[in-house]
């Protein structure tokens, strides 16, 4: 998928307001491309528990996301291509 600039700065600047062990599990999956098991082991928890905090930190950015996206709807720079 390629976003625009300004939708990558937004989504990572949503990133930025989860608490920290939800940053860092989402970031070592979604971009370190770790699998659950091993976030589980470097952070000391169940893959049940890395796997609710992935869950919420998606619910928590889609709906910001989304929310920017509406209240920018006549932006040219918010595009999405999947």
């Amino acid at each position: 998928i390629l976003i625009s600039n300004e939708l990558f700065l937004k989504l990572n600047e949503e990133i930025l307001r989860l608490p920290e062990k939800s940053q860092l599990v989402y970031r070592m999956i979604k971009e370190e491309n770790q699998t659950y098991q091993q976030v589980a082991e470097i952070l000391n928890i169940s893959p049940k528990t890395v796997d609710n905090h992935l869950r919420n930190c998606i619910t928590k950015l889609r709906k910001s996301i989304s929310q920017y996206i509406s209240e920018n709807d006549g932006s040219q720079n918010l595009k999405v291509v999947k």
